[in-house]
């Protein structure tokens, strides 16, 4: 944490840091009420309505009272993962949680439970912005990807729109979440 309060210090990271925060919060008003963000595809699933108490984990994770909720379809990067623009590294994890705060700060949200993965979290798909889409927003914004293992291409379209233009992740540099996740559990099993 020490260490992220210093690089966050640095004038140049502050400036980079605003400046992706003041983008996404200009895309967030141009692109998510344009008519490109299709409306839920519900599921035959169970139904949870959450006014409050919503805290966002990750750009993929939210968590209600003790309940871990992993949103289906999508993976955004990790915490402690990096990207690079302009020869800069920044947290890109951290903007995509800030962007999902941002997201589900003050709506409503309503999630679908789909399954329960292997860390026990449910699989939910949710709406929220007037029954948008979350993880439709995420990849549309460019902060998450489809997880085709799991969606079967759901958002395959959105996110090739975010890659032609250039919306987040992929205005940057990145290894893929789950790539960055698999490189990184081998790092800490050779250490051991």
């Amino acid at each position: 944490m020490a260490r992220l309060k210093r690089m966050l210090l640095k004038p140049k990271n502050i400036l980079l840091l605003i400046l992706v925060i003041i983008i996404a919060m200009i895309i967030t008003s141009i692109f998510p009420l344009n008519g490109k963000i299709n409306k839920i595809n519900t599921k035959e699933s169970n139904e949870v309505y959450f006014e409050k108490g919503v805290t966002v984990i990750d750009g993929d994770t939210i968590k209600v009272g003790k309940n871990s909720l992993r949103i289906w379809g999508i993976d955004a990067p990790e915490l402690k993962q990096k990207c690079t623009k302009d020869s800069i590294e920044f947290d890109c994890g951290i903007i995509a949680k800030k962007l999902l705060t941002q997201i589900v700060l003050n709506d409503p949200i309503k999630c679908n439970i789909i399954d329960i993965d292997k860390y026990q979290r449910k699989i939910v798909q949710c709406t929220a912005i007037n029954n948008f889409d979350i993880g439709l927003m995420m990849v549309q914004l460019g902060w998450a990807l489809d997880y085709e293992e799991y969606s079967n291409g759901f958002y395959k379209t959105t996110q090739q729109d975010a890659i032609n233009e250039k919306r987040g992740l992929w205005s940057t540099s990145f290894i893929k979440p789950w790539e960055w996740r698999r490189e990184h559990h081998n790092h800490k099993n050779r250490a051991h």
